[in-house]
């Protein structure tokens, strides 16, 4: 690979070929933005991101498009707002796979983070600043919702577009947000049943734990497999990297043959609990009774997941 590539920026910001380091080049359909009418959504973007502005966005710097982070990571467009936050917009043509490309992104833009800046800099980009992620499709599913709230503290949003093409004009962008997912949205609930082992032992002795683990009423089995579906499902869709390995009620997740996670699900007791693992040990153990503390422990493991992607797990 050559030191140095190319990255494009249309209309009058072009940037020489020695300006940025090689792994980070236009992908000429890497990214989402394949058919019409997304490349067409996107062109509009780059020439106009204050249409961005109608949904919630400030006044956005548009840096590149088709931005290949690595071999399977691209940006359809990248932005800044005016404090130098990275703004990530992708195109989404399944839903389902949606969680895993943004783990991939939001990882390959994290690791790159040095070489961002230094093809950025000039433009305001602080690629230390949390990304937010702007996902766009002409409509998506009502579940969307809840996929972007399983994103823990990832601010990511979910928006609708369509083109408008006035009478014998050029053709027009009507963005609509139908969903924005920003930090941990846990109850007083979540957050007590998703505390750390150590901490609640901290506890003052005068406050009253009673949402602790053991007080939990045990779950009806449908209950029970409904909850076990849903954080399975969640847990394998984060990544491709993810695999299971399924011990009797015991589900173990890896990244790339590190420790993640552990499922239990006790049918005995009627509970389901969700342990956040590393190689030396475990680092909390959650228990989940209802939708409320599935998402509350989720979140945590997410949160984790996305902190720990520049670090061994």
């Amino acid at each position: 690979m050559d030191v140095k590539a190319s990255v494009g920026r249309g209309g009058g910001n072009s940037r020489q070929s020695s300006d940025v380091p090689a792994v980070l080049h236009n992908a000429e359909r890497g990214g989402h933005a394949g058919d019409a009418s997304s490349a067409m959504a996107l062109e509009i973007l780059r020439a106009e991101p204050s249409t961005l502005e109608n949904v919630g966005e400030p006044k956005l710097t548009v840096l590149e498009t088709q931005l290949a982070l690595d071999a399977e990571s691209t940006v359809d467009l990248l932005a800044c707002d005016p404090q130098g936050s990275p703004v990530l917009v992708l195109f989404c043509q399944d839903e389902a796979t949606a969680l895993g490309r943004i783990g991939r992104v939001v990882g390959a833009f994290q690791r790159s983070g040095s070489l961002l800046r230094l093809a950025f800099r000039e433009q305001g980009l602080d690629p230390g600043l949390p990304p937010r992620v702007l996902l766009m499709a002409p409509r998506f599913s009502d579940g969307m919702r809840d996929q972007l709230d399983l994103l823990g503290g990832l601010s990511a949003s979910a928006l609708e577009y369509r083109l408008v093409r006035p009478q014998g004009g050029e053709p027009l962008l009507d963005v609509a947000l139908l969903h924005r997912a920003g930090g941990s949205k846990k109850s007083a609930h979540a957050s007590a049943v998703a505390m750390p082992r150590h901490a609640r032992a901290e506890r003052s002795e005068s406050e009253p734990d009673e949402l602790s683990p053991m007080e939990l009423e045990p779950l009806a089995p449908d209950d029970l497999d409904g909850l076990l579906d849903r954080a399975h499902q969640s847990i394998t869709s984060l990544s491709e990297q993810v695999s299971v390995e399924e011990e009797g009620n015991l589900a173990r997740f890896l990244v790339d043959g590190r420790p993640l996670a552990s499922l239990l699900r006790d049918e005995g007791a009627g509970t389901l609990s969700l342990t956040l693992d590393e190689e030396d040990g475990v680092i909390e153990t959650l228990a989940i009774c209802d939708e409320v503390s599935l998402h509350a422990a989720l979140n945590a493991l997410f949160d984790r997941y996305f902190q720990e992607l520049d670090t061994p797990l």
